[in-house]
């Protein structure tokens, strides 16, 4: 009996991209195609956009000519190379919730400090960020899955029709490439709930400092109006002061004017004549 099959599968995956600016990760997509011919024991191979680890383990595999007896198993490889990075990933994910996390926990509210952490609302558009990568980083994880799941039903297909082909060796490397997988995804469910708690926190800061901010501007608001009532009063005070020093300054006025008339009353007469008809020439 001879067995002609073909598998063929897109998975998308994570690898580093070299920036040296933003992000250090990107999600990358590859595809594989294969078909057997149990006649001629002939195998296809098609790749698209194979990563550096698949190109290198796929160079490995031809040098050690494992793939003409075991055509199965170099999905078990590819499926490896395809997942190395996934620990690094998440370990780099949990670094930037970590980060975000500490000013969410140990940030003060209502006891300022010169030390304490700045929280503004781009944190908050960060962590947003985060969750919405992670929750793209479920799915990737999901899909890559449901391959390996497709990858054993492929293997099982080769129990009689290949001689030397281990099954069991095949279906056990791809029930541990499959419970890695769950582990990743695990760890980004925990980091995806606890960027949730993280977000609400943080929100919580700034809708705590937005109050205070608020109570000291009216607390500053209302010790400036009460500055303006003193500066009224104390206005109205110096006004009718003035008022009063103008009256004052009007009856001294007519004082001085009944003082004048009283002293005309009483100066000489000649001192009046010469006042009053100053041309005029007095002879003795």
């Amino acid at each position: 009996m001879s067995i002609q099959s073909e598998i063929c599968y897109a998975v998308r995956y994570v690898a580093r991209n070299g920036r040296s600016t933003g992000s250090p990760w990107s999600l990358r997509q590859t595809a594989v195609y294969q078909q057997y011919n149990g006649s001629t024991k002939n195998t296809v191979w098609i790749f698209l956009q194979p990563s550096a680890d698949m190109q290198r383990r796929w160079q490995e595999i031809q040098r050690s000519k494992v793939s003409s007896s075991h055509p199965a198993t170099l999905h078990v490889v590819l499926l490896f190379a395809i997942a190395a990075d996934w620990k690094d990933y998440i370990a780099y994910l949990r670094q930037e919730v970590d980060n975000l996390d500490k000013k969410a926990c140990y940030s003060r509210v209502g006891r300022p400090h010169e030390h304490d952490y700045v929280v503004t609302f781009d944190d908050s558009q960060r962590v947003q960020n985060l969750r919405e990568r992670l929750l793209r980083i479920l799915n990737v994880l999901d899909a890559q899955l449901e391959v390996a799941e497709g990858c054993v039903m492929y293997c099982r297909g080769f129990n009689d029709g290949i001689a030397n082909f281990d099954e069991a060796e095949s279906l056990v490397e791809l029930g541990a490439h499959t419970a890695q997988l769950r582990t990743h995804r695990r760890a980004v469910a925990a980091i995806l709930d606890r960027s949730q708690g993280t977000l609400e926190l943080l929100f919580k800061i700034l809708e705590y400092r937005n109050e205070e901010n608020l109570t000291k501007n009216g607390v500053a608001l209302h010790k400036d109006i009460e500055t303006l009532r003193d500066i009224a009063f104390h206005s109205k005070r110096e006004n009718e002061t003035l008022v009063k020093l103008a009256e004052q300054s009007k009856k001294d006025g007519r004082a001085l004017k009944a003082l004048a008339v009283l002293g005309t009353l009483y100066l000489p007469p000649t001192f009046i004549a010469v006042c009053a008809f100053p041309s005029v020439s007095m002879f003795r």
